[in-house]
């Protein structure tokens, strides 16, 4: 069994919710004085904090954990979200299904649209990330392995490393 706890590299998410709480707080100033429609401001307040209060459950009060395990002669990619004290097990995938394991770094562009994709990264807007895709329903999993686990999965799953992370499937912006 292998595991690999995410640590969050850059604290874009502060940035966004101060910004989040700055533009309700100007709406509020400009409900008070009776600017625009005040009902219009009060609803754009609250859509804004929600939304702040969401960026702050998601990256600064969660952390998820990449936990690889060996089940009945199958590996299993499983992906565990901690708030708190509190641990979900909120996907867990056979490594043997795994089709692609794609690098991709800032600015870079995704590929091709798929049917589901799930962000299971620590980072608000990560500088370089993995999608680990799988034939079922199309889904694609982004997470931020370490080098280590990244060449695991490259290993269990037998995907050629010439098609995936160093070669053609690296995508760069």
């Amino acid at each position: 069994m292998y595991s690999f706890r995410v640590k969050p590299t850059n604290r874009n998410w502060i940035t966004a919710f101060c910004a989040m709480f700055a533009l309700a707080a100007a709406f509020w100033v400009a409900s008070a004085f009776g600017i625009w429609l005040r009902a219009v401001l009060h609803a754009g307040i609250m859509a804004i904090l929600l939304h702040g209060v969401l960026i702050i459950e998601r990256y600064g009060l969660s952390s998820f954990e990449y936990v690889i395990s060996d089940n009945t002669g199958d590996y299993d990619f499983v992906v565990i979200k901690t708030t708190g004290s509190r641990s979900n097990v909120v996907c867990r995938m056979s490594l043997s299904q795994a089709k692609g394991f794609t690098k991709v770094r800032k600015r870079g562009k995704t590929g091709p649209v798929e049917k589901r994709k799930y962000d299971y990264t620590g980072t608000l807007f990560p500088s370089e990330y993995w999608l680990l895709s799988f034939p079922e329903e199309e889904t694609v999993l982004k997470i931020e392995p370490d080098a280590g686990m990244a060449s695991l999965i490259l290993k269990l799953t037998g995907l050629d490393n010439n098609d995936t992370a160093e070669g053609k499937g690296d995508v760069n912006g």
